[in-house]
């Protein structure tokens, strides 16, 4: 896609596509600095222009320690919201559905 292949050239990150069937789309970025690898996945909602994705980091591929993922979490986090802005999306909130339990009647 020319969006993630825009970003991840100006970020000098390597993209390879793992699998692309129907509305899904799963791709491995390898960070042009630091080699780490993160695998990011886009879904097209049916009937719908929302797109839904992530960008997540093996705990393989980085370095030992909280602190270097909590360093790939937050490039992911930059890697997300250039990518949205690249494509000039809205960003949408998501609310899951959860249920409150409380411990007392």
């Amino acid at each position: 896609p020319p969006a993630i292949q825009a970003v991840s050239s100006r970020r000098n990150d390597k993209i390879t596509s793992i699998n692309q069937s129907g509305r899904y789309l799963r791709v491995l970025l390898l960070d042009g600095n630091t080699k780490e690898e993160s695998t990011a996945e886009f879904y097209f909602t049916p009937n719908d222009t929302t797109v839904q994705f992530r960008v997540g980091s093996s705990p393989s591929s980085s370095s030992s320690g909280m602190a270097s993922l909590s360093s790939s979490s937050l490039k992911n986090l930059q890697r997300c919201e250039l990518i949205r802005k690249q494509l000039r999306y809205t960003k949408l909130t998501v609310l899951r559905n959860r249920k409150r339990t409380f411990f007392f009647g």
